[in-house]
């Protein structure tokens, strides 16, 4: 018996592989360092939503949530960000931004049959520029005057939607 090395599997040395791997860990790490540091202060503008045309932040605090149809934990999180939307009810939003669909109709047809009750819009050049989402869900907290006070890439939960409600803290 002879000592040969191991030899690799073929589709382990598949370019196509390779480039799997290469994406996956973009998509999982690339996030990461270009989210919005909180205390950024985002430029007025609208959105056309599911509710008509709305602004993006104001008067009221928005939760912005970035979402996609294919994305398990997106599809998970959409009871909590339901219920985080009644909860605020008075004091701001949810508004979520499909990532993944092709017409707002498609969008919000999407969002009713996951139970979100809160407006839809679609990802657009000027959202993507601003916030370089990358890994879903992702979800910003924007105050009245457009300051991110708040972000995760990943769903929220119970602790986050708690931590959400009860506002920044003191300093």
């Amino acid at each position: 018996m002879t000592n040969q090395p191991a030899r690799l599997p073929s589709w382990l040395k598949s370019p196509l592989f390779i480039l799997a791997v290469v994406v996956g860990l973009g998509l999982l790490f690339g996030n990461r360092g270009r989210m919005l540091a909180k205390g950024t202060r985002l430029d007025a503008r609208t959105v056309e939503t599911s509710d008509g045309r709305l602004p993006l932040f104001g008067p009221e605090l928005t939760v912005l949530n970035f979402w996609g149809e294919s994305c398990p934990p997106c599809r998970e999180e959409a009871p909590e960000l339901t219920s985080l939307h009644s909860r605020l009810s008075g004091r701001g939003r949810v508004l979520g931004v499909s990532v993944d669909s092709d017409s707002l109709q498609d969008a919000s047809r999407t969002a009713r049959e996951l139970g979100m009750r809160y407006p839809i819009a679609l990802l657009d050049r000027p959202l993507q520029s601003t916030f370089a989402v990358d890994v879903l869900p992702t979800t910003y907290v924007i105050d009245s005057s457009g300051v991110v006070r708040w972000s995760r890439v990943g769903a929220l939960g119970d602790a986050e939607v708690r931590e959400i409600l009860a506002g920044p803290r003191p300093r």
